[in-house]
Parts: structure tokens; C-alpha cells; sequence
């Protein structure tokens, strides 16, 4: 909205019906407005205008068979459609002041487009109309860009642009008297080149510590770098409701060294698997699919990673599975865009195969595991987002040269460009 030449800052855009989708706003002053380039820029992320009603006051002007309004604020033309308004503007007369309200629609003759109103409630005015830009109501997307925080989205950015999602988590897992402690700086980028379609990039920063009795150790480096291409294959719109689905395909890359820890006296599994990187490139597959329906959320992904062997060892493949549960808290009375508040329950499942040690396999390495993962979001304006989500672990059947997970605490802004 705010990309077009007459539209107003998001903010500015009232929603006076969440479950029809319906919103009010009112152009820039003195700029013409056109509702074909209204339904084009929300084409363009993906949305279909249904219907628009404009409201104006202006000045009736009589052009052969057609009465028109003048607008006051931007001089701009409208011709009025419809046998009552004929009869209300004859009885009015031309030059008079009015403010009407009706249908917005547009035509076209020949390369010229023209703003129709249909069936007009009219009203004449003392007097001069005063110099105020129209008013419009129209079924509009509320720019809500909340996604799951752990589960993969099929969507893409709200605007045609992109995103930049930097996230921290802490990581706390335990073996034995082992513990190792995870901190990762995750800086993502993404941007959407066309509506359908989404390219991201995620760069990871990792410092691992650990105790084991009296030896301790750390390292810190570059984590595998992933980048992803995702292509929105599916969505429809209905009344307060939206679904989608989604392919994505990404490729992980090392990027460090992952020979730390040589003189801690862990088993060379348990070593390897505490590595700021490990593993060869990497190819991930997945899909996913979201819906909406009043206040709730609900979608899920599967994503299969094919583990590569690097200087070794082989991590053993993952398959995981998630789910995602969402709902709108606030704001209660929904009458302007952000400021929403999100409460998510997200569950994953991961499988993780035996590990490889030179071509050979790695007993007690493989992995089954349940994640539950409680969260909140909470829209601050139109592009900024801020989210914290703690994952726990509800059942883990996993090898003894595993490190359980005990706590995977999360949090992150989105900013939208």
C-alpha cells in the first residue's frame, strides 16, 4: 500500500472488519488515485482485491450524457453510474458542492482509464467542498508477517523485497558428566524477487564450550553455511483465511575447521559431533503448508537432510518433522495493522541415522527425538518483528555417544525491506 504513489504509511490503514478483511484509508493529499493500481500492487504480493467503496466530496460537473464530480482535493474526474444518481444530480445542478459515497470501479476507452462510481448515496453541500482527499474502503490484507519460528513458513515476504532475520540461541546438552553449552549468532537473509518465489541465505557464528570432570574446552568459528531457493507452489484466499504450500531446496556448505577438542579424551563421535561445523556439503529438501482460519495457525514441514562425509565422518542423515500451532491474542479489537501479539506451540520430531567413522559405522549414534517448543511473536510495526521461543525436549531415544539436549532457548528480530 505504502508503495503507491497516493497510498498512505501502513500505519495509516484502519481495519474495520478482520474476518471480511476490510480496511479504510485515505490517499496522500493531492495525489490522484487509481484502482487499478491498487489491485495490481496487491496482486503483486499475492492477494485479490474483491470489492472497493470510495468516498469523496468534490464538485458535480455535467459532460454530454455523463455527470462527473470533480474531486477537491486533487482535482481529479469521476464519472457517477446509475439511474438514482442521475435523478439526485439533476435536481442538485452542476457546480454544486457534493459528497457521495459508492462502488469504485474502473474502465477503460481505449489507452485511457477512468474512475467509475457506482450507484453513489449523494449529498449536497452548502458552499464550496471542502479541499479533503477521498476515503477508501476496500477488502485489504492486514500486513501481518508473523511465520512460525521453527517451523518452515511456505510463505514469502509480505512485500516484494526482502528480510533481514538475525537469531541467537543457546543450546544446554548433557552426556554423562558431560555437559556442552551451544551459543550461535544466526544472521539470515532473504528476499523475494517475485511473489512466488524466495531466496535465503544463513550464516552462523558458534562458540561451543564444554566441562567433562576437570577438563573443560571451547571453539569458536564459522558454522555451515545454508542457502535456499523456495517456490510457493500453492495458495488460496477466503474469508478470514489464507493456505498455502511450499518446496524449498537448500545446500549446506562448511566452513570451518572441525578438528577441536583433539586432547579432551572424548570418544572421536562425541568430539566430531561438537564442532562449530561438521559434515560435507549437504542437501536439504522440503515441504511445507500453512492455513489460516480466524485467530488460529495451524501448518507443518518435513525436510530430509542428506548428510555428506567430511575428513571421516559422517553425521548420519536427519529427518525432521514439524508442526506449528498459532494464535492472535491481541490486539482484541482489531482496528489498525501491527501490534499483534502470537502465542505458538510448535512440536518437532528428528531422526538421525548412525554415524560413520571412516566408512565404518558408529554404534549408540542414532537419534529419536520429540521437541516440544513453546513461543510468542509480537508485530511492532509493519516491518519489525520480534519473537522468543524455548524448546524442550518431551522424549528422546538416542544412543550413548549422544549428547541429550536439555534446553534450546530462541530469539530474534525480522526486519522487512
Amino acid at each position: 500500500m505504502s508503495r503507491l504513489e497516493f497510498g498512505p504509511d501502513t500505519s495509516q490503514v484502519e481495519i474495520t472488519d478482520l474476518k471480511k478483511g476490510l480496511g479504510v484509508f485515505r490517499p496522500k493529499p493531492g495525489k490522484a488515485v487509481s484502482l487499478t493500481q491498487l489491485a495490481n500492487a496487491l496482486k503483486d504480493i499475492g492477494y485479490k482485491l474483491a470489492d472497493a467503496i470510495i468516498t469523496l466530496s468534490g464538485t458535480l460537473e455535467r459532460s454530454g450524457e455523463d455527470w462527473i464530480v470533480r474531486s477537491s482535493d486533487a482535482k481529479q474526474l469521476f464519472i457517477l453510474r446509475g439511474d438514482k444518481v442521475r435523478e439526485v444530480a439533476e435536481r442538485i445542478g452542476a457546480g454544486k458542492g457534493v459528497r457521495l459515497r459508492g462502488k469504485w470501479q474502473a474502465e477503460f476507452n481505449g489507452s485511457e482509464q477512468r474512475e467509475i462510481i457506482i450507484n453513489a448515496e449523494v449529498e449536497a453541500i452548502p458552499g464550496l467542498p471542502p479541499a479533503e482527499p477521498p476515503a477508501a474502503s476496500a477488502a485489504l490484507p492486514a500486513p501481518i508477517f508473523a511465520t512460525p519460528i521453527r517451523t518452515t513458513s511456505p510463505g514469502t515476504i509480505v512485500y516484494r523485497g526482502g528480510a533481514v532475520v538475525p537469531r541467537w540461541n543457546l543450546i544446554k546438552q548433557s552426556l554423562g558428566d558431560l555437559d556442552v553449552s551451544w551459543n550461535i549468532l544466526k544472521f539470515g537473509l532473504a528476499y523475494s524477487p517475485t511473489p512466488r518465489t524466495l531466496v535465503e541465505a544463513e550464516i552462523p557464528y558458534v562458540h561451543t564450550s564444554f566441562r567433562s570432570g576437570s577438563i573443560s574446552g571451547s571453539a569458536s568459528g564459522l558454522g555451515n553455511i545454508i542457502v535456499w531457493g523456495k517456490y510457493r507452489f500453492y495458495r488460496t484466499l477466503a474469508e478470514w483465511g489464507d493456505r498455502h504450500a511450499s518446496a524449498r531446496f537448500g545446500l549446506e556448505f562448511p566452513t570451518s575447521a572441525n578438528n577441536h577438542f583433539l586432547n579432551s579424551g572424548l570418544p572421536a563421535a562425541v568430539r566430531r559431533q561438537m564442532q562449530p561445523g561438521s559434515g560435507g556439503v549437504s542437501p536439504h529438501l522440503e515441504l511445507s503448508y500453512s492455513s489460516g482460519v480466524k485467530r488460529f495457525v495451524y501448518g507443518g514441514s518435513v525436510e530430509q537432510i542428506i548428510r555428506t562425509e567430511r575428513d571421516g565422518f559422517h553425521p548420519g542423515h536427519e529427518l525432521r518433522a514439524n508442526a506449528d500451532f498459532e494464535y492472535i491474542f491481541l490486539p482484541r479489537d482489531y482496528r489498525q495493522p501491527t501490534k499483534e501479539l502470537f502465542g505458538l506451540l510448535e512440536i518437532t520430531y528428528l531422526h538421525r541415522g548412525k554415524a560413520q567413522l571412516h566408512g565404518v559405522s558408529v554404534a549408540e549414534t542414532g537419534a529419536n527425538v520429540l521437541l516440544l517448543a513453546p513461543g510468542i511473536q509480537y508485530v511492532a510495526n509493519p516491518r519489525l518483528l520480534l519473537e522468543l521461543s524455548a524448546q524442550m525436549p518431551v522424549r528422546q531415544v538416542i544412543g550413548s555417544q549422544v549428547p541429550r539436549t536439555k534446553v534450546n532457548l530462541l530469539a530474534g528480530i525480522r526486519f522487512l525491506f
